[in-house]
């Protein structure tokens, strides 16, 4: 074969290989704008990464922990990628700031997403990592993709509809009388008193990245931390 083809055939082999995880220190004039054309991600799948951080404030010295990158190539699919990694599509999508139907472009970046083991399957709504929001509800929000979200309990719908400062919102009541929480989603076809069981889709997510999936919890009226509750 043709020396030349060969190097040209490792080239492109070596491209559909993940760049593994790294460390990155921050320096002296990076920012999310800086960040962005470094590593050629968007800006709204810095912030999925870690949800948590400011990122209006980056402090010169402090080191992000950066998930595998894939640089895209030719013949990539959301489909194709899933399988390689063990993920569902809808992790890709939401790790990345994406939205459904999104078609891939050969060379631009993707974070890789860490696959779900068996116990953490079905403990949240959705993929993605889940972020701390203030208030007192203690809820926590969820990047979105327009992909379906699921029940994380068995239970019955006791309120589906509109509520003022979250949008639309379903309750879930488990048969322990704890209350699963989730608001600020596209569409669901729910309503008060169907029974759900853990695992069924719920509903729609927004498209847009900029909105998150709320998830809170509740007992008695009690807000409770919805990483420390018990699934059923």
């Amino acid at each position: 074969m043709d020396l030349k083809k060969v190097s040209c055939l490792l080239f492109f082999s070596l491209l559909t290989v993940a760049l593994p995880c790294e460390d990155y220190k921050i320096q002296k004039g990076d920012s999310l704008s800086t960040l962005t054309q470094k590593f050629h991600v968007s800006p709204d799948s810095w912030k999925n990464v870690d949800p948590e951080r400011d990122w209006t404030t980056l402090s010169t010295g402090e080191t992000l922990k950066l998930p595998s990158r894939h640089p895209v190539v030719a013949g990539d699919t959301l489909y194709s990628l899933g399988k390689t990694w063990g993920v569902e599509i809808a992790d890709i999508l939401a790790l990345n700031g994406l939205s459904a139907g999104t078609a891939l472009r050969a060379g631009t970046m993707l974070w890789v997403p860490v696959p779900q083991t068996s116990e953490q399957k079905g403990y949240w709504p959705l993929a993605g990592k889940p972020k701390s929001d203030s208030g007192r509800l203690k809820a926590v929000s969820f990047p979105v993709s327009g992909a379906n979200f699921f029940s994380v309990t068995d239970g019955t719908v006791v309120f589906s509809g509109e509520y003022r400062g979250v949008g639309k919102v379903i309750l879930v009541e488990s048969p322990a009388k704890v209350v699963f929480g989730y608001g600020n989603f596209e569409d669901t076809a729910l309503k008060w008193g169907d029974k759900v069981s853990k695992g069924q889709v719920l509903g729609k997510t927004s498209s847009r990245a900029t909105e998150r999936l709320s998830f809170f919890v509740s007992k008695s009226g009690e807000p409770l931390d919805p990483a420390k509750v018990p699934r059923e």
